[in-house]
C-alpha cells in the first residue's frame, strides 16, 4: 500500500506528459485517478467499514457542490474544472475525497514516516529537475521555461509549483531529527533541494506558507524554550524574503495591485448568486462580466483570471453560502482531525510535520489558487491523521463506489488527453506550413471533445485564415461557414461564456464581408450576447460599434465608443 501512495504522491509532483497541448493538466488528472484506484485496489480485500472524522464534512462538501453544479449555467465546468487546472471542478474534488479516505483505511497512520519519506523523495526529485532547468539543462524537449527568472518544475508555473513544494519544508524538518542516520541525510539533501527549488519560484505566497508551515511545525514539536526565538527568527527571514521578492520581481508591485483588484471584482460577483454560487470553478466567467475598472486597468482589457487568489472569495463566489459554509465545516473537521492525531498518535513529530504542512497551504491559498497535486497531497497527508474506526456494514458497496469514481475521473482524463493531443498535433502541423493536417486535427479535437473552447477557438481562427487565402469563393464561404457553425454550436453547449456567442457574431461579419448574403441582425444579436457576457472586451466592442453603424444605430455606436475608449485608455 505505501508504494501505491508513493506513485500517487510521485504523479502529483512530476508526472506531465509533453506530447500534450496540455502538458501538465489532463495527463496529471489520469495520473492522479489511475494512482488511487490502485490504492483503492489494494484496500479490497481489507476487513469491515470503517469511519473517519472527516465523513460528515466531505458528504456536506460534496452535497454543496452538486447543488451548485445543478443550478449552474455551465455544467461541464462545473465537472471537469478550467483547462490544464482541474482542481475545483467535482471531479477533482472527488479525486482528493477518495485519496483521502484511502490513506485513513490504509495503515499507513499507524506509521506515516514511510509515507511521508516517500513523498519526500518525490519533492526532492521534481526540485532536482526545476533546479536543472534554471541551470539552463532542460532535459525534456517541448518544455518552455516559466520566464522571468523563475522556475516552473514538473509543475509548468512558479505558483503552483512553490504551492507542492512548501508542503515539504515541515516534512523535511520533522525527517531532519529522525535518529536513523539514512533518514537524516536523505532529509537534509532533499530539504536543501526543496528549500533552494522554493525560493526560486520567486512565489511570495509559497514563501508565506512555507514559513507558517515551519513555524507550526517547530511550535508543536519544538521544546518551550526555543519556541519564541525560533518563530522570531522565522518571522524576519520570511519579512525580509518578501521584501527582497519586491526587488527580485520586476513586476511584484503591480501583481499586488492586481491582486487587490481582483479580490474587489470577485466580492462584487457574490451578490449576483448568493446562496449556490456562478457553478464550480467559473471564476472566470465571472470575473468577465463583473471585472472592476480597476481591474482593467491593472491587467489591461483582454485580460482574466482563472481564480480568485483567494480560497474563501473562490468558494463563495462559485458555490455560495452554502458552498461556504461546507468549506468551513471541512476545515473546522481537519482541524479537530489533526488535533485528535497530536494527542493520541505515537508519531507526535510527523503529526506535527503534517499540521504545518496543512497550515502552510492554507496560508498560500489566502494569496494563490491551489494546484490540483498539492491538494491530492494534502487530502493524503490529511489521511496520515484521520483514525479510521470499525463499524458495522458490509464494506464492498462503498469500496465499490470509490473505485468506480477513480476509474470514471481516470476515464475523464483519458478523454480530455485524447482532445488535447490533436490540438497539440495541429498547432504542431500549423507551425510546419501543413495546413491539410492541420485542419484534420482541429476538427479532430473539436469533435472529441466540444465543449473546450481553447480547440474551437483555435480551430475557428485557422479555418478562417485558410479561407481569407483561398481564391475559390464557393470554398471561401464554405469554410467561413464553418467558422460560424463553431461559434453557434459553442453558445449552444456553453451559453455562460460570451465566446461562442462572439464567435458566431464576429465570422457572420467576416463572411458578409466576403460575398456572404448580409445577416446583420443574427450578427448584431450574438454580439449583444457576448457583450452581456463581457461588457469590455476591446474586440467586441469594436465589431458591434460597426455593426451599429452600418444599420443606422448611431446612439448605440456612439454608446458603444465611450465604453471603448474609457476601457482602453
Amino acid at each position: 500500500m505505501t508504494y501505491a501512495f508513493g506513485a500517487c504522491a510521485a504523479a502529483a509532483l512530476l508526472f506531465f506528459w509533453t506530447l500534450q497541448a496540455d502538458a501538465y493538466g489532463s495527463p496529471r488528472l489520469a495520473a492522479l485517478a489511475l494512482t488511487a484506484a490502485l490504492s483503492w485496489a489494494g484496500l479490497w480485500h481489507r476487513p469491515g467499514w470503517r469511519r473517519t472524522p472527516l465523513d460528515a464534512p466531505l458528504l456536506g462538501s460534496l452535497a454543496a457542490l452538486v447543488l451548485s453544479l445543478a443550478a449552474a449555467a455551465d455544467p461541464y465546468l462545473g465537472i471537469v474544472g478550467m483547462y490544464s487546472l482541474h482542481t475545483y471542478g467535482l471531479a477533482g474534488f472527488l479525486l482528493c475525497a477518495c485519496v483521502y479516505l484511502a490513506c485513513a483505511w490504509s495503515d499507513e497512520p499507524l506509521d506515516p514516516d514511510r509515507l511521508l519519506l516517500l513523498a519526500l523523495w518525490a519533492a526532492a526529485a521534481a526540485a532536482a529537475y526545476g533546479l536543472l532547468q534554471k541551470a539552463g539543462l532542460e532535459p525534456f524537449a517541448g518544455v518552455r521555461a516559466a520566464g522571468s527568472g523563475r522556475i516552473g518544475g514538473p509543475q509548468g508555473d512558479p505558483v503552483p509549483f512553490g504551492a507542492c513544494l512548501l508542503l515539504f519544508i515541515p516534512v523535511a524538518a520533522h525527517f531532519w531529527r529522525d535518529p536513523s542516520p539514512s533518514r537524516r541525510g536523505a532529509a537534509r539533501v532533499g530539504g536543501a533541494l526543496v528549500l533552494a527549488a522554493l525560493g526560486l519560484t520567486l512565489s511570495r505566497g509559497a514563501w508565506l506558507g512555507a514559513a507558517a508551515g515551519l513555524s507550526v511545525y517547530l511550535w508543536l514539536s519544538g521544546a518551550a524554550s526555543f519556541r519564541r526565538r525560533t518563530l522570531l527568527l522565522i518571522a524576519s527571514a520570511t519579512a525580509a524574503a518578501v521584501l527582497a521578492a519586491a526587488f527580485l520581481r520586476p513586476t511584484a508591485k503591480a501583481s499586488d495591485s492586481a491582486r487587490l483588484a481582483l479580490w474587489d471584482s470577485v466580492a462584487r460577483s457574490i451578490p449576483r448568486h448568493p446562496w449556490l454560487g456562478a457553478g464550480p470553478d467559473s471564476v472566470q466567467a465571472l470575473l468577465r462580466r463583473d471585472r472592476t475598472e480597476a481591474f482593467i486597468r491593472a491587467l489591461g482589457p483582454t485580460k482574466s483570471q482563472v481564480s480568485a487568489h483567494n480560497d474563501f472569495l473562490q468558494v463563495a463566489a462559485t458555490l455560495g453560502l452554502a458552498g461556504l459554509a461546507a468549506y468551513l465545516w471541512l476545515l473546522f473537521g481537519a482541524w479537530r482531525c489533526v488535533s485528535a492525531a497530536l494527542r493520541e498518535s505515537r508519531h507526535p513529530s510527523a503529526v506535527a510535520a503534517i499540521a504545518g504542512a496543512l497550515a502552510g497551504l492554507f496560508v498560500q491559498a489566502k494569496f494563490n489558487p491551489v494546484p490540483l497535486g498539492a491538494l491530492v497531497l494534502a487530502a493524503m497527508f490529511l489521511g496520515l491523521t484521520a483514525r479510521a474506526a470499525p463499524a458495522p456494514g458490509r464494506a464492498v458497496p462503498f469500496k465499490t463506489a470509490a473505485l468506480s469514481v477513480c476509474v470514471v475521473v481516470f476515464g475523464l482524463g483519458l478523454w480530455l488527453c485524447r482532445a488535447d493531443r490533436q490540438f497539440h498535433l495541429a498547432r504542431s502541423y500549423e507551425a510546419a506550413k501543413r495546413p491539410v493536417p492541420a485542419l484534420k486535427a482541429y476538427r479532430a479535437a473539436v469533435r472529441i471533445n466540444p465543449y473546450e473552447f481553447h480547440y474551437r477557438l483555435n480551430a475557428a481562427r485557422f479555418i478562417a485564415a485558410s479561407a481569407v487565402a483561398v481564391p475559390d469563393t464557393e470554398l471561401k464561404l464554405t469554410l467561413l461557414e464553418e467558422t460560424i457553425e463553431l461559434g453557434r454550436e459553442g453558445a449552444r453547449l456553453r451559453p455562460a461564456l460570451a465566446d461562442g456567442f462572439a464567435m458566431h457574431g464576429t465570422y457572420l461579419l467576416l463572411a458578409g464581408a466576403h460575398g456572404a448574403a448580409p445577416r446583420f441582425e443574427e450578427a448584431a444579436a450574438a454580439l449583444d450576447a457576448a457583450l452581456e457576457r463581457d461588457p469590455f472586451l476591446p474586440a467586441l466592442l469594436e465589431n458591434r460599434m460597426k455593426l451599429a453603424d452600418a444599420l443606422g444605430d448611431h446612439p448605440l455606436a456612439a454608446s458603444l465608443r465611450a465604453r471603448l475608449s474609457r476601457t482602453i485608455k
